[in-house]
């Protein structure tokens, strides 16, 4: 099912830091208006291990004059009403890393930006190694290496829960 429009609000007063001089809500609402009329709303918590919103409620209303059947959950992409919701809420509060020129600058210099990127990424449902190879302007095979350098030097710390170890 496709999303018409999403947008999202914090809830409650609580902030948490997501990354250095970055503080987000702690929990935020996030509701999308379906294709099919239906209004999805979804409460997710800031995890810090995963950098990332994560789902915690769901509330379905059925369009107008319709009826919510047994299935009516199985068709609503969740993580997608997150992620767009959460890029709304966070993109004032969360900027683009500066530019960095990846081919002149420091080290250290760049595998930060890396980490800036891949963070904000992360938090805005976003494919982290596409966003630092967009962002930095190298391939994308460059980014997954600065990516594994940047994590060797502790400079990421939250991981994309596709690539998690499973336990």
């Amino acid at each position: 099912m496709q999303i018409d429009h999403c947008d999202a609000e914090a809830i409650g007063p609580v902030h948490v830091e997501a990354a250095p001089g970055v503080r987000v809500p702690e929990q935020i609402r996030a509701t999308a208006r379906m294709r099919d009329g239906r209004t999805v709303a979804v409460r997710a918590v800031w995890t810090a291990a995963t950098g990332r919103y994560e789902g915690r409620a769901v509330t379905i209303e059925a369009a107008p004059g319709a009826v919510l059947g047994w299935d009516a959950s199985r068709s609503v992409p969740i993580a997608k009403i997150i992620a767009a919701g959460a890029a709304a809420l966070l993109a004032p509060l969360w900027p683009e890393p500066d530019p960095v020129d990846p081919r002149g600058g420091a080290v250290a210099v760049v595998l930060a930006s890396t980490a800036a990127w891949y963070a904000r990424a992360l938090a805005f449902g976003q494919g982290p190694q596409q966003a630092v190879s967009a962002g930095l302007g190298v391939p994308v095979a460059t980014a997954a290496k600065w990516i594994a350098r940047a994590r060797d030097r502790g400079l990421l710390t939250a991981v994309d829960p596709r690539w998690a170890p499973r336990s």
